[in-house]
């Protein structure tokens, strides 16, 4: 009787959640996409693989954790923090951490804001990891697909459906595979963390 009122209980749960957050159509990556990713052990494999003194930018940076990442491995020679710091304790760790860098820029905006902003082919990456919806992804991914250079990359985080702690639905995977359907972008490469939070990185098809 137990195990029959757990399972009338999920049920009952999962049509509420699939009610509130439904499921996203999921467009296919193209198979031509696919034909040279490399996988990577981790987003720290794919930091190595962007190009050194660069110019780049980071999209959704929260503690800055990961820019600190970006400034040790990738040493670029110009980066671009992006967030809109709505936590002002945060705002003020990453200022007392990366102002006083010369090669670091902070920009309290949003995403689409900041990129609007940029001339094309001004960046040879981006790296984003904002809301993670379908709608601001896909336009994230356009408007990077103007400033970054024909041969730069442009790379995200959270390629998955589902949020780590199972409560939000994510667009960046139906994102990713619709932007490399109709813009001919492939996926150079795609990291394969266990937790499954996956980063990736897209280059312009030849």
């Amino acid at each position: 009787m137990t195990n029959f009122f757990k399972k009338i209980s999920y049920t009952i749960a999962q049509r509420i959640w699939s009610t509130k957050y439904p499921e996203l159509e999921l467009p296919e990556m193209p198979p031509e996409s696919t034909v040279n990713t490399k996988l990577l052990g981790s987003r720290f494999d794919l930091l190595k693989s962007l190009p050194r003194a660069s110019r780049g930018a980071e999209l959704g940076v929260n503690k800055g954790e990961f820019s600190q990442a970006i400034m040790e491995i990738v040493e670029p020679e110009e980066l671009h923090l992006v967030d809109t710091w709505t936590d002002k304790s945060l705002h003020q760790m990453c200022i007392d951490q990366f102002e006083s860098l010369g090669k670091v820029q902070l920009h309290k905006t949003y995403s689409l804001k900041f990129l609007k902003d940029q001339e094309s082919d001004s960046f040879d990456w981006v790296y984003i990891d904002t809301d993670h919806s379908y709608k601001t992804t896909l336009e994230e991914l356009m408007e990077s697909s103007r400033v970054v250079k024909n041969n730069g990359l442009i790379c995200g985080h959270d390629y998955t459906l589902i949020s780590s702690k199972g409560i939000l639905r994510y667009g960046v995977v139906p994102a990713v595979n619709q932007f490399c359907k109709d813009q001919n972008y492939e996926l150079a490469f795609l990291t394969h963390e266990a937790h499954r939070h996956l980063s990736f990185a897209l280059r312009k098809r030849t």
